[in-house]
């Protein structure tokens, strides 16, 4: 008598809620005590249960690995475009590097010069502006590697409606794009070793038009430029 009917806590397999979820998967970058707060101050927002809350929190790890399994499984088959894989070239010394985006069906290719540094807010920021030209349908998601780089996403968003994903350590397999344009970049353009502080953003620019205007043999001989434009039926992209 008095006592307060306890809320029924979501099957294990039920995923919370895809802001929630969003707002998890950014939040872990920092650690179990900064993905509670954000977490409740979520689900406070969202109108969840307290009980409800605890539940997704103690099985976290469950729900953002079937999370993130399910959408690099759908990413795979490139089938969908708006979808893109990053990482960094980085260059001598640790200090200077080139940000890479690969958008999955067209292997078009979007360059971000840092020239001195990579910190992550420098990286997002630098992101931000490479993609600003970009919608909601052809900017779904992000799937990056397993860098410190990205970890402001918890409190900084790239873009609104946009996804950032991780692969899993030691897994460049799950953006193989990417990993194919690296070493590209590192064969025709930029050795090992080069600092990218004397290269210059002309020379970045002409390397990214260089890239997307390369037939290529997986495209039926089309250019990445040809085929995001195809699909999104739009002129060029720039930096």
């Amino acid at each position: 008598c008095g006592r307060t009917a306890r809320t029924t806590r979501p099957r294990k397999d039920n995923p919370p809620p895809p802001e929630l979820l969003s707002a998890m998967r950014a939040a872990r970058r920092y650690g179990i005590g900064h993905l509670a707060e954000v977490s409740r101050r979520h689900a406070l927002k969202l109108g969840l249960p307290e009980d409800v809350v605890q539940h997704y929190l103690w099985n976290f790890r469950y729900h953002l690995e079937e999370a993130d399994r399910q959408a690099l499984n759908l990413f795979a088959d490139r089938a969908v475009p708006g979808h893109w894989e990053g990482d960094l070239v980085i260059g001598a010394g640790g200090r200077s590097a080139l940000i890479t985006l690969v958008e999955r069906t067209s292997r078009y290719t979007l360059l971000g010069h840092l020239p001195t540094e990579h910190t992550s807010m420098t990286v997002i920021a630098t992101i931000q502006q490479m993609v600003k030209d970009l919608n909601a349908e052809q900017l779904k998601t992000i799937t990056w590697d397993q860098g410190v780089e990205m970890a402001e996403t918890a409190r900084v968003r790239i873009k609104d409606g946009c996804e950032v994903y991780f692969c899993d350590p030691h897994s460049p397999w799950q953006r193989p794009t990417n990993e194919n344009t690296n070493g590209e970049i590192r064969r025709r353009f930029y050795k090992k070793g080069t600092d990218f502080a004397e290269v210059t953003p002309e020379h970045v620019a002409w390397v990214q038009d260089e890239l997307n205007d390369t037939p290529r043999q997986v495209l039926g001989g089309a250019t990445p430029r040809e085929i995001l434009q195809q699909i999104f039926n739009r002129g060029a992209l720039t930096a």
